[in-house]
């Protein structure tokens, strides 16, 4: 929607899924890819050769960092190794997926699985097993609407007139972008 204009920007991209966006020049945070796995699975990411025997469970179209390039395109035909989720709701699909026993693990954002289960303490059947890929992501702005620029420039000063205070460090504990 917005690379068509319908909507002005997007929470939380990559520029490997949208370089043809305006980026704000001080907005990005650093995101951990993350990975899951029932509690009672022993299996935990050290490398991408510890997928070996993974079933991985991952989102259509999503940016995963470094870890796009050296696992995912190779795979990504490999229905023993990869399962694509391909619908608006990614996460709730993986966590059922992974609790049926469909995938043995999932990878998401970590601020985003512990905001998941926060909100439904039903699914906290779910161990975090290690990080994947971090990666810096960013509110970006439509490349077709004139006010793209204008809206990257008014959030860059505000990154800047906030960034080292409180306010700054109350919103990256409030969003668990800071351990």
């Amino acid at each position: 929607m917005a690379r068509k204009g319908v909507i002005d920007g997007i929470i939380g991209t990559g520029r490997e899924e949208t370089p043809d966006f305006i980026y704000p020049q001080y907005s990005h945070i650093d995101v951990k890819h993350s990975f899951y796995t029932l509690k009672q699975s022993e299996w935990h990411y050290g490398s991408v050769a510890s997928l070996g025997s993974v079933r991985l469970g991952v989102l259509n179209d999503y940016s995963y960092g470094d870890f796009l390039e050296e696992y995912l395109q190779v795979n990504e035909n490999n229905i023993d190794r990869l399962i694509v989720v391909y619908n608006d709701e990614g996460l709730p699909q993986l966590v059922r997926l992974l609790k049926a026993g469909r995938i043995d693990a999932f990878i998401e954002e970590r601020g985003v699985v512990n905001d998941y289960v926060r909100n439904r303490p039903e699914d906290d059947f779910l161990k975090f097993a290690g990080v994947g890929s971090p990666e810096q992501v960013s509110i970006a702005f439509s490349p077709v609407k004139p006010t793209s620029q204008k809206y990257a420039q008014l959030l860059s000063d505000a990154f800047v007139a906030i960034e080292g205070t409180e306010l700054h460090l109350k919103l990256l504990q409030k969003y668990q972008l800071v351990d």
